[in-house]
């Protein structure tokens, strides 16, 4: 951001004008010394000869000069944002690639859906398969079910149960398409000693698609992984989309396994300061965007996705500023969260309109830790599929997974259709 020489004018104008209102304090002070000594000396002569008292009314209506030169001062404005304060309000808010992973994760859900978790205290649910098509992320898993153990380890129990989530609340806000995910924020926290898988699809070598790490990004072998894949919490999944084909880079977490969810929330005032303390960070940034050359006014959407890509969901640099603090901490690079006004406005508008209905609830979750070795399941049977029984769920990956028609038995276990 280039704003060096506006800048530079506007303080000189506003020394200016200091300096201005200086030296009128200096005459005015100086003409009321003048007054008094006036006074004192006219005090010890004769008193002067009764006039007509002059006419008070006519007086009160005519303003003074004075009195015109103040309304028509301009109304002294706040102190401008400095680009310091902004970073320091966004950092606690962003996540980089080579950052510890976080211990705390958000999820929006829909009044539905938040009424059955209060009943059941089922965290995790079945992926986007059933009637509603493929989710990103279980699509690309799809995708690579014959030929990556990882992808069918994660698509059969014990990790087939999921929950999309993100570290803020406010970076989902909106959605990731046309709608948001609904009104109510659930906070979930995870044990210390969880595993987190790092899934980038789009890499064509298969060693660098996959990487597992400890919470503190310590990294480990496949062969580690798989000896320790009880502790899997959540993979973060990275969808590095070539923008010339039409689509948008995105990221999110997708936890898999409720036993390493020490305790999930809804509707606690931890949650509501956790909103509050988003809607402070943004309306600080709102006013700053506001006192400076609009970010957003001429962005191409995806144009701006894929430099957030490139700067923004890399590894951390070595400083940050204001839009690099903000676009580090997005799980979504599309229109809605462009850092402009109109755009931040309408997120700020979102976050206070949240309501959280209900009592508060934390439940620890009661889920059993998955039994030691974890291992893939073979691939699927190519000439003679399996029959699915009645009462399974199916569904079509269509092209994604090359016209496979696919079943989910009741278990959970993934079978071909015929």
């Amino acid at each position: 951001m280039a704003h060096g020489g506006g800048r530079s004018a506007r303080v000189a104008k506003a020394a200016r004008a200091a300096a201005t209102r200086g030296l009128l304090g200096v005459s005015v002070v100086a003409a009321v010394a003048v007054g008094a000594i006036g006074a004192g000396a006219a005090a010890c002569q004769k008193p002067p000869p009764i006039v007509a008292a002059p006419d008070t009314a006519a007086s009160a209506s005519a303003p003074t000069a004075a009195a015109r030169a103040s309304a028509s001062a301009p109304a002294p404005r706040s102190p401008r944002i400095e680009e310091a304060a902004v970073v320091a309000a966004l950092a606690p808010r962003d996540f980089f690639d080579n950052d510890p992973f976080p211990l705390t994760l958000y999820t929006w859900t829909t009044d539905e859906q938040a009424e059955t978790l209060r009943q059941n205290r089922a965290l995790l649910v079945r992926g986007a398969v059933d009637g509603q098509g493929l989710s990103g992320y279980n699509g690309m898993l799809w995708s690579l079910y014959g030929v990556d153990p990882v992808a069918r380890l994660l698509l059969n129990p014990p990790f087939h149960l999921q929950r999309y989530a993100w570290p803020f609340p406010w970076a989902t806000r909106l959605g990731g398409d046309d709608r948001s995910y609904g009104d109510h924020l659930i906070r979930m926290d995870l044990r210390a000693n969880a595993i987190f898988a790092r899934f980038r699809p789009q890499v064509e070598i298969p060693a660098e698609r996959w990487a597992f790490f400890d919470r503190e990004r310590h990294r480990l072998t496949t062969q580690e992984f798989l000896k320790r894949a009880a502790d899997l919490v959540a993979v973060y999944h990275l969808r590095e989309v070539n923008p010339a084909s039409g689509g948008l880079a995105f990221r999110e977490f997708v936890v898999v396994n409720e036993a390493q969810v020490v305790e999930w929330s809804i509707g606690t005032d931890e949650i509501n300061n956790a909103i509050d303390a988003d809607r402070a960070a943004l309306g600080l940034l709102a006013q700053f965007v506001s006192e400076q050359l609009d970010w957003a006014a001429s962005a191409d959407e995806f144009e701006w996705n894929a430099a957030v890509l490139a700067n923004s969901w890399g590894p951390r640099p070595p400083q940050l500023s204001p839009e690099l603090a903000y676009t580090a901490g997005l799980a979504f690079a599309n229109s809605r969260y462009l850092p402009g006004k109109t755009q931040l406005d309408a997120l700020l508008k979102s976050l206070k309109l949240v309501h959280q209905p209900g009592p508060p609830l934390r439940h620890s979750p009661t889920v059993p830790r998955p039994r030691a070795p974890l291992l893939p399941p073979p691939p699927l049977p190519g000439a003679q599929p399996d029959p699915c029984a009645p009462g399974d769920n199916t569904f079509d990956c269509g092209v994604i997974a090359a016209q496979v028609h696919l079943c989910r038995t009741p278990t959970g276990f993934v079978r071909r259709c015929p």
